[in-house]
């Protein structure tokens, strides 16, 4: 008996990525738009990488299937508490590249509240470098020159 291809590959059970569980990772990052529910990413082997792009987004992304979607973060209106970085303050800033995660510290150059993008002057550097705010004390490289 011959079973068409695509016969076989509708048995197949697709299992796709916890939207969900994707916006409650974001949300420990910064406040985000919902990830569009009508998406149906296929299920990442391994968890899916999310990281702050600037100031204006979040990346999700899965290397070994090779999906990658753009999440934006919303303004709260009119935020008036204290930024979450000053400038002066010493941050722990995180760089991260294909296969390695390091981490130093640095100076903020100016004020900055989570998911925005600051510069800080690594300690033992002169050139200031972009960042995106973490988190009280924590900041992750923008990009690697």
């Amino acid at each position: 008996m011959l079973i068409a291809p695509f016969a076989l590959a509708a048995a197949l059970p697709l299992s796709f990525e916890d939207l969900g569980a994707i916006d409650a990772r974001i949300a420990a990052i910064g406040t985000a738009a919902p990830v569009d529910r009508r998406l149906k990413l296929p299920r990442c082997p391994d968890p899916a990488e999310i990281a702050p792009m600037g100031g204006n987004a979040i990346a999700v992304r899965c290397p070994s299937l090779g999906w990658r979607i753009l999440v934006p973060l919303v303004a709260s209106p009119q935020n008036t508490s204290a930024p979450d970085i000053r400038k002066g303050d010493i941050v722990e800033l995180f760089v991260d590249g294909a296969g390695f995660s390091v981490s130093t510290s640095a100076t903020a150059a100016e004020d900055g509240r989570i998911g925005h993008a600051v510069r800080v002057r690594p300690n033992g550097g002169n050139a200031p470098v972009s960042v995106t705010v973490l988190g009280a004390g924590r900041v992750r490289a923008n990009s690697i020159n």
